[in-house]
């Protein structure tokens, strides 16, 4: 009786140890499986280059990334070759948003897999036309030849020339070339003529000059 006692514990022990390996061989995978996802969500870096249309690098553009709606991390800056660098990035897909100064804002958007690193074709800003200052400085000479259109256009009474006086109180002296210029205008202006022809007649009419014969 003793003996069976012995076997039947035996066989007890037996089954139970064969239903721990079992347990253990499929308990094993699971914790594989659970530490899968993680490696999957590893994050990466994308690359790449900002430049204007006619490929010439921006330094100092200011690069945002989101990622699912989300900030990805600070804003990054190009460097003085344009490139640009945006670690952490976690996998998935994000909108990538670069703005400068005098250029229009430029959002693409792409797909980063786990652990990798996207290099991104050259991102291009165009330029706004209506942020651009121009300074236009205009010389003494140029001044001065604008005076002289006005002046050309002075008339007493709206018929005799009147060039020679600029009303103007910042008036610039004239070149040589622009006096003789203005001397000639002056000149041959056709009301010079006219009052020539007239006061001779009168003269002749009168008889001013009868000395002559």
């Amino acid at each position: 009786m003793s003996m069976r006692r012995v076997r039947d514990r035996s066989h007890t022990w037996s089954f139970s140890f064969r239903l721990l390996i079992v347990v253990l061989f499929f308990a094993s995978p699971a914790r594989t499986q659970t530490s899968a996802p993680s490696t999957l969500q590893s994050p990466g870096i994308v690359n790449g280059t900002v430049v204007d249309e006619t490929g010439t690098a921006i330094a100092g553009a200011k690069v945002s990334l989101t990622h699912s709606g989300t900030s990805a991390g600070m804003d990054v800056l190009s460097s003085a070759d344009g490139h640009f660098s945006y670690p952490g990035v976690p996998a998935g897909p994000f909108r990538l948003t670069v703005s400068s100064p005098n250029f229009a804002n430029r959002t693409l958007s792409g797909v980063l897999e786990p652990g990798g690193v996207l290099n991104l074709p050259p991102v291009r800003l165009t330029l706004t036309i209506g942020n651009i200052d121009v300074d236009v400085t205009v010389t003494r000479v140029e001044l001065a030849e604008q005076q002289l259109k006005e002046q050309t256009q002075q008339r007493l009474l709206g018929v005799l020339p009147n060039f020679r006086v600029s009303y103007r109180p910042d008036a610039v002296p004239l070149t040589g070339r622009q006096k003789f210029k203005l001397t000639w205008k002056s000149v041959t202006d056709p009301t010079r003529f006219v009052s020539a022809a007239l006061v001779a007649g009168i003269q002749q009419a009168r008889n001013d000059f009868s000395g002559f014969g």
